[in-house]
């Protein structure tokens, strides 16, 4: 039986960063960014305050009410119990 010499070995340096780590730093911060500034037209909510203060703001009972439905039967759609 013969065998073959074996060849001596290079170490191989491993990068600082692989370009997975690199997309998910960067993903971090954005996030961080993006959730740092949140969207709300804060000129519109200083109006609502406004005009509930001084009493012009309308409340419809019911268009609340509306609202208040559409978003339950939404919410059940998504619901896996309520599909008995």
């Amino acid at each position: 039986m013969r065998t073959a010499p074996v060849a001596a070995t290079v170490p191989v340096a491993t990068p600082a960063s692989t370009p997975t780590q690199i997309a998910q730093s960067q993903l971090a911060a954005l996030s961080k960014a993006v959730a740092a500034d949140a969207p709300v037209d804060t000129d519109r909510v200083d109006r609502i305050k406004a005009a509930l203060a001084n009493g012009t703001f309308p409340i419809l009972p019911a268009t609340i009410a509306d609202q208040m439905l559409s978003f339950r039967y939404e919410w059940m759609s998504d619901d896996p119990k309520s599909q008995d």
